[in-house]
């Protein structure tokens, strides 16, 4: 684990050199964020981030984690030149790439998920409210479907369905297929990392 975060803060660090040499300020519009003096104002799961050359840290300067800084400095260096049409919604291994990564995705969310929430769907439901999610109906039949806004330009879909006889719990999670255009895999895996831990953690709050 310390490695881990070892190489996320050598990233963080790459990433804000790179920040250091583009005009990040101009692609407002196209990530959906807020300037504010020489800072890009973006909201991650509903908490918001200032990011500039200085770093990144919450809105009121609190340091986040490593993990949270470099997709947030992703997300702005990887801006496109303009906003790309959402597309259908599309699982993690249906991305150009995906390869042995979706495995380590489903490892790190679809089945975290299941697992903490087998048999316990509303509670799921509640959590995923509770976090800023909103309920989504396309006429499928899941017991949980909630859309969440992960960046502004980075919607996902979680479907749900609880264990069932000896059918165990399912989940699945959706991404718009614009969603490579803004981030690489490796980051949007940690996006959907995010989301499963800030559901348990909402769990183990009430």
């Amino acid at each position: 684990m310390d490695r881990q975060i070892e190489l996320f803060e050598e990233t963080a660090r790459q990433c804000l050199d790179q920040l250091k040499s583009v005009d990040f300020l101009q692609n407002s519009d196209i990530l959906g964020a807020d300037v504010n003096e020489n800072s890009l104002i973006i909201p991650l799961y509903r908490q918001s981030y200032r990011i500039s050359t200085e770093g990144v840290n919450t809105i009121d300067g609190q340091s986040t984690n490593p993990a949270v800084i470099v997709l947030l400095l992703k997300y702005v260096l990887h801006c496109p030149n303009e906003i790309p049409p959402e597309g259908e919604w599309v699982t993690y291994r249906e991305f150009e790439g995906a390869g042995i990564l979706s495995g380590h995705f489903t490892e790190n969310t679809n089945k975290i998920i299941e697992t903490s929430f087998s048999r316990k769907a509303d509670h799921l439901h509640h959590c995923a409210i509770h976090m800023g999610g909103c309920p989504f109906d396309d006429g499928s039949s899941f017991d949980v479907a909630i859309e969440f806004e992960a960046l502004p330009r980075i919607p996902l879909l979680l479907r749900f369905n609880d264990m069932d006889g000896s059918f165990p719990a399912q989940c699945s999670i959706l991404f718009r297929k614009s969603a490579d255009r803004f981030l690489d895999l490796k980051s949007l895996e940690v996006v959907g990392t995010l989301l499963a831990g800030k559901l348990i953690g909402g769990m183990h709050d009430e």
